[in-house]
């Protein structure tokens, strides 16, 4: 059975490999472009590569958490990319969490073959401009109107927002001793009510696009509601954060495996082969990044035992770590005065801001943890 799933990885990586390599590497405008590239967003969908986290019920591959890291990884490490990665990862991190976990039947066998072949983009529409994702501070709303639901508000920093054709939407539907229960709707992009706020391009993370959304009494069923009505919160926005941090994990050990390329590439060139320090230093890096791939691996395999309790708290050394090893293999070139090219320029500004994004949620969950140690 082993053999069996390490041959399927294989498998899986390669065709990966082969897209990323004959495909995004060679677009040296992604890094740079405002423009999201569809016309390769769609090319992935005709290669299959949006199959990988959908179960083969809705005309996805059956894949686990595990191949999403896995492909993940080899999409940047041979497509030296990390922005379409991030695009790429959210919409299979929507699929297989949000759609597959808590639709019902009709909404899956609607939804999901069509994010299968690519033809369907979905945006998590939850935090909101100056408040982020705070429950405290999240103000759209979604009021019944007999039958149907009727949705006011704003939603900001999208990932995909621009290009995308469903939002689930995450709204205030009740409040209950003063505590705002919320509920996820499904939101065409075509529903009357539904405008396209200004679209906020990131200085980083390149072509992935992010854009909000005004909703002005757009008028839904009760049928639009993803999941349980006021659990919302809970069941979906605090795990789906700690989900797509760990499935973040492929894509950024592919970026730290092709800066290390990166880095021996240019050591070659200036002959510093020989370097007893600077060998030991590499080394020491590249075996750290194979115990990132271990843990990343392992913290995904949890995720499929539903009889184990899954602790996500490795993440917090786990980026601790990774946030440190692009400036060491910057040090090594410094060492020799060799500067880094653009490439690696982009993939560590990518890094740090990914890096930083993620260690304002870990820094929450590093309290949670201490808190209860503490209690």
């Amino acid at each position: 059975m082993t053999e069996h799933r390490d041959l399927e990885n294989r498998l899986l990586r390669d065709r990966f490999v082969l897209f990323a390599g004959e495909n995004i590497a060679r677009r040296d405008d992604l890094g740079c472009t405002e423009s999201f590239p569809l016309d390769l967003w769609r090319r992935m969908g005709d290669r299959g590569l949006f199959q990988v986290g959908i179960p083969e019920t809705y005309g996805g591959c059956g894949g686990n958490w595990r191949d999403l890291i896995v492909a993940g990884e080899a999409l940047v490490a041979e497509g030296h990319n990390l922005g379409l990665a991030l695009s790429w990862l959210v919409q299979q991190v929507e699929a297989r969490f949000l759609i597959s976990g808590f639709g019902d039947e009709e909404q899956r066998q609607r939804l999901l073959p069509e994010m299968a072949r690519g033809n369907l983009t979905v945006s998590f529409a939850v935090s909101e401009s100056g408040h982020g994702a705070h429950p405290k501070h999240l103000a759209a709303k979604a009021q019944r109107d007999g039958t149907r639901f009727l949705l006011n508000g704003e939603k900001a920093y999208l990932t995909n927002g621009p290009i995308a054709d469903l939002y689930i939407v995450i709204a205030v539907t009740s409040e209950v001793m003063g505590k705002k229960r919320f509920t996820a709707f499904l939101v065409p992009r075509e529903t009357a009510g539904l405008a396209m706020a200004a679209a906020s391009p990131l200085p980083f993370l390149k072509p992935s696009p992010h854009g909000g959304i005004v909703l002005a009494d757009c008028s839904l069923p009760v049928t639009a509601i993803l999941g349980e009505e006021g659990n919302a919160y809970e069941t979906m926005v605090i795990p789906f954060s700690s989900y797509e941090d760990l499935m973040m994990t492929g894509p950024i050990l592919g970026a730290l495996a092709r800066l290390e390329v990166l880095t021996i590439e240019a050591l070659r060139r200036h002959g510093a082969v020989a370097d007893r320090p600077l060998q030991k230093e590499l080394g020491d890096v590249h075996a750290l990044i194979e115990m990132l791939q271990v843990l990343a691996g392992k913290a995904a395999d949890d995720l499929e035992c539903p009889e184990a309790p899954v602790s996500l708290s490795i993440l917090i050394p786990w980026m601790h770590l990774t946030a440190t090893l692009p400036e060491r293999l910057r040090a090594i070139l410094a060492r020799l005065r060799i500067d880094p090219d653009p490439e690696q320029e982009r993939l560590q500004t990518d890094l740090a801001a990914l890096c930083s994004l993620s260690q304002r949620r870990l820094l929450t969950r590093q309290e949670r943890i201490g808190a209860a140690l503490l209690a």
